[in-house]
C-alpha cells in the first residue's frame, strides 16, 4: 500500500479489522500470524506485528520502541486501532513520554516497516501470469527446434 491507500483502507475497513483483532485477542501470536499472513491479509498482519512489538517492548520497559510503535499504530492504523481492544487506554503513552524526555522526538524506523505492506492488484497478477506463460511457450519452442534439428 502507498501511504494514502493505507490510510484509506484503514478508514474503510476499520470495523472489520478491529473485529478480527478482537475476535483473536487471546489467540497465540504465532497462530494469528499463520492465519493472517502478508499474502492473504497484509493490513491486519502488519498491524498485529506492530501491536506485538509495542506491547512486548512496553512490558520489557524498552519504552522508546514501545512509544514509537504506538505512534505508527496511531498514525497509520488510526481507525482500526481506536475500535479495537488494542488501543492503549491507560497512561502508557504518558509513561513513555515521561521516561523518554527529549528522546521522544528521535527518529525511528520500525523493522516491520522496512518491507512496507503490499498487495498485488488483479492486473498485476494477470500480467505476471501471461509473462510466465509466454516464457514457458518460448522455451518450449526453442527446445523443440533444437531437438528437431
Amino acid at each position: 500500500f502507498k501511504e494514502k491507500d493505507l490510510l484509506a483502507y484503514d478508514k474503510k475497513h476499520a470495523e472489520k479489522v478491529a473485529n478480527i483483532l478482537d475476535t483473536h485477542y487471546r489467540t497465540n501470536y504465532g497462530k494469528f500470524l499463520n492465519m493472517y499472513t502478508p499474502g492473504n491479509a497484509p493490513f491486519v498482519h502488519e498491524m498485529r506485528v506492530h501491536i506485538f512489538r509495542r506491547d512486548r517492548y512496553f512490558q520489557d520497559r524498552r519504552l522508546f520502541v514501545a512509544y514509537k510503535e504506538n505512534l505508527i499504530l496511531e498514525n497509520f492504523f488510526t481507525h482500526s486501532l481506536s475500535q479495537s481492544l488494542y488501543q492503549w487506554r491507560g497512561d502508557q503513552v504518558q509513561q513513555c513520554r515521561d521516561a523518554l524526555g527529549d528522546k521522544v522526538d528521535e527518529f525511528y524506523v520500525s523493522p516491520v516497516s522496512q518491507n512496507v505492506i503490499t498487495s498485488f492488484g488483479v492486473r498485476t497478477v494477470w500480467v505476471v501470469f501471461f509473462v510466465f506463460v509466454g516464457v514457458v511457450v518460448l522455451g518450449e519452442v526453442l527446445v523443440t527446434r533444437k531437438v528437431g534439428k
